[in-house]
């Protein structure tokens, strides 16, 4: 065989340098896309916690989240002898609307709704990750059935799990 055609017959075939470098830098940028680093706990949650002199709810608890235009969500079903509980917050409005239903074992329901100001704040890690929005709360109120008042204890909300957003005082 002539070098022309030695030539011609390695420019034409994948030999198998070529094809261990191939799988190399296929396997190279399979694993450099893959790689994301998305939270675990990706979650926004406010924490309302019980404190004066009720700091346990004996009483069932369900909130649903008041949607404007929209159904109303449960958020949280049917909660008994809890201290606290954390709840999603939308990521676009700037006010917040729950529904307490408190409902005793004689099947009395009392309900009381929580308003939140709020600001709202894009939280980007990865446009492969889901999104994420932590939130500023800048005013509450509540009507007074069987809540006495609601206070701001931590206004930032985001990832954090441990942070207690609201106080919740209850009638005794």
């Amino acid at each position: 065989m002539d070098t022309n055609t030695r030539n011609k017959a390695n420019s034409t075939g994948l030999g198998p340098k070529r094809i261990a470098v191939a799988i190399v830098l296929g396997l190279l940028m399979f694993t450099a896309c893959t790689s994301i680093d998305c939270p675990m706990n990706n979650s926004v949650m406010l924490k309302m916690v019980f404190k004066g002199d009720v700091t346990t709810l004996t009483d069932t608890l369900t909130i649903t989240a008041i949607r404007t235009g929209a159904e109303d969500t449960i958020v949280y079903y049917k909660g008994v002898n809890i201290s606290s509980v954390s709840v999603p917050m939308s990521y676009s409005r700037d006010v917040d609307s729950y529904r307490l239903t408190f409902k005793t074992a004689d099947d009395v329901e009392t309900e009381d709704v929580i308003e939140i100001k709020k600001t709202n704040e894009p939280a980007f890690t990865s446009v492969d990750c889901s999104p994420a929005y932590y939130h500023t709360l800048t005013e509450v109120s509540t009507t007074n059935n069987r809540l006495e008042q609601v206070t701001i204890n931590n206004s930032k909300v985001n990832t954090d799990a441990t942070q207690e957003h609201l106080y919740l005082y209850l009638r005794p």
